[in-house]
């Protein structure tokens, strides 16, 4: 990890250098990311249970037989990263459900790989610049800004607005946690362009989550590109640790 912050803090050089507003505080992110440090964070997914597969394929079986209306009613109540909620035309008897979610709640988060993070201040007044790295170089959240003039963040597609809180209950895959979401979509003739930046707690106060999506469809609905990355970030690395700074400071006595 060492070499991993040696090289964020290599390319947030100009962003160092130009630390003449580093009293300042990024306002909203500063609650959840590590300002003005490189701290240690991973890169996570998650591994869903091999007993989901046989629930999966039955309600596949099942949706392609129902009505358009109701296929969009279905889909309109599915919630990413949530159980797939209970609905008698999907086939599911109360018993199904139940080991249904039983499977569901087997989920492990697993580490991908280790990764470097950090928010610095730029020569630009309230303009904050995002390092993540990994052993492969710089992930493609390094490429966004915070304005908190502005409370949004800025990519090289234009600007995430604040949405609102977000808050996911112990069934997420990432469990229960919370936070903020910023959201950006841009339609052109040739497609439709959506960006999506999430930050949060979670509800044991022991991590934060940083999820990155993006994704460009074309007219048809046809996926062009897309890019997911969730990093989780222990809380003790952005806030430090109560009790070892306490005993830091006992021993400068």
């Amino acid at each position: 990890m060492k070499a991993l912050r040696n090289l964020a803090l290599a390319l947030m050089v100009p962003a160092l250098v130009s630390s003449l507003y580093a009293a300042e505080k990024p306002e909203v992110i500063d609650e959840y990311l590590p300002v003005g440090k490189m701290v240690e964070a991973s890169a996570v997914s998650v591994l869903l249970d091999e007993s989901l597969q046989p629930f999966m394929e039955k309600i596949d079986k099942v949706f392609v037989t129902l009505p358009e209306k109701d296929k969009k009613e279905l889909v309109s109540q599915i919630v990413p990263g949530q159980p797939v909620p209970y609905d008698e035309r999907l086939g599911w008897t109360k018993e199904d459900y139940a080991k249904y979610l039983e499977c569901w709640n087997k989920k492990k988060i697993q580490e991908v790989a280790p990764v470097a993070l950090g928010v610095f201040s730029s020569e630009d007044r309230g303009i904050w610049s995002l390092a993540a790295v990994a052993q492969q170089g710089p992930l493609p959240m390094s490429t966004l800004k915070y304005d908190s003039n502005t409370k949004s963040w800025i990519s090289p597609n234009g600007t995430l607005a604040l949405k609102g809180d977000v808050s996911y209950d112990e069934w997420n895959v990432y469990g229960a946690w919370s936070g903020k979401e910023w959201t950006m979509e841009k339609k052109t003739i040739l497609s439709t362009l959506t960006e999506t930046i999430i930050v949060g707690k979670t509800k044991d106060g022991k991590y934060v989550y940083f999820v990155y999506n993006m994704s460009e469809k074309n007219p048809d609905n046809v996926a062009i590109a897309n890019q997911s990355i969730v990093l989780r970030i222990p809380v003790t690395s952005v806030k430090g640790d109560p009790l070892l700074e306490k005993a830091k400071a006992k021993a400068r006595q």
